[in-house]
């Protein structure tokens, strides 16, 4: 019988088996760490992005406050019958669509050159 073992489990196979064990836990903490920092990377970089467009965010709402300052004071503008301004944004008000053409029918009803 102890022959018949020997012939099935050669001389190094214990330690291979152990070896590979070893190994194999081994590969997979790395894989683990190597995945892990994959997910960091791609969360700092989202990170980054939202960052960026936070930025950018407030900047246009800044940019939309002031341009809605600048229209509401047209119409208390003594120069806007010839103002070119007026004209360029009533061209740019009919090119917007429906919205627009609500616009200018409500700036038509209250007088406003614009219209």
């Amino acid at each position: 019988m102890k022959d018949f073992w020997m012939y099935l489990l050669p001389s190094g196979f214990i330690a291979s088996l152990l070896s590979w064990l070893i190994n194999r836990r081994r590969e997979r903490l790395k894989d683990l760490k190597d995945e892990h920092t994959v997910y960091r990377e791609l969360y700092e970089d989202l990170k980054e992005l939202i960052r960026n467009q936070s930025i950018e965010h407030g900047k246009l709402r800044r940019k939309i406050c002031r341009l809605e300052r600048i229209t509401e004071r047209i119409s208390d503008c003594r120069y806007r019958n010839q103002c070119p301004l007026v004209h360029q944004l009533s061209l740019h008000q009919k090119g917007v669509g429906e919205d627009g053409e609500s616009r200018n029918s409500e700036a038509a009803a209250r007088g406003d050159p614009a219209a």
